[in-house]
């Protein structure tokens, strides 16, 4: 596992998917790796600060078939399937909203590779684990890209992969907090549960942040 340094006591786990919807591409015709590094800053400049680990989890490429065969999330329309890479051009607005409805999975591994080949890009003392959207699991630090097969997973949606994580998390003694970001019910309830699991105390904070709701879980003394 990873050993973090005595100071290092605050990890944030974020809904990988709901980065890239309340993040789209700011600037029209750029490529993905230029979305990525627009992430990548974005994550720096807000988290980094705060944080000295960093996991993102995306949800699996099966999850969006799954879905599609309850109400709520299915649908008649056909919807167009992409290939992606680091040099793809990536509409901004209403277009890419419509990019990601049928093809999250498709462009979350676009950007995860293209964060792969940035390491440079991750602050000194700072860690970033990405989940998914495959079986795969990386962490990246100053200058290093290294698989991280222990959080490797055929879960198929994020919001269960992140209960991985926090359980990998909570094998660091020096940890003492934990923030789970998402928006979906299903991670609060799933936190409550894990929060007794781990001997750890779950608090919803009184404010919202710019991304989505957290949910942050401590250690008890």
């Amino acid at each position: 596992s990873i050993v973090l340094s005595k100071a290092d006591e605050s990890v944030l786990i974020i809904d990988g998917g709901m980065l890239l919807q309340q993040h789209p591409p700011k600037i029209a015709r750029k490529t993905v790796m230029n979305y990525s590094e627009q992430l990548l800053d974005y994550l720096t400049k807000e988290y980094f600060n705060d944080y000295n680990r960093i996991d993102v989890v995306f949800d699996s490429g099966r999850s969006k078939v799954i879905k599609s065969f309850i109400e709520r999330h299915g649908s008649n329309i056909k919807r167009s399937e992409y290939i992606l890479n680091e040099n793809s051009i990536l509409e901004v607005g209403e277009q890419f909203q419509k990019l990601i409805v049928g093809n999250r999975a498709i462009v979350a591994a676009a950007v995860r590779d293209c964060w792969l080949s940035q390491p440079h890009k991750i602050p000194r003392d700072k860690l970033l684990v990405i989940g998914g959207p495959d079986t795969d699991a990386f962490m990246i630090v100053k200058d290093t890209t290294v698989p991280y097969t222990l959080l490797n997973s055929n879960q198929i949606e994020a919001d269960t992969r992140m209960f991985l994580h926090l359980h990998d998390i909570c094998q660091e003694p020096d940890i003492q907090k934990v923030v789970i970001s998402a928006t979906d019910t299903d991670v609060i309830i799933l936190s409550i549960a894990y929060a007794s699991q781990y001997s750890v105390k779950l608090h919803s904070p009184p404010f919202k942040s710019d991304l989505f709701e957290q949910y942050v879980i401590r250690k008890t003394d």
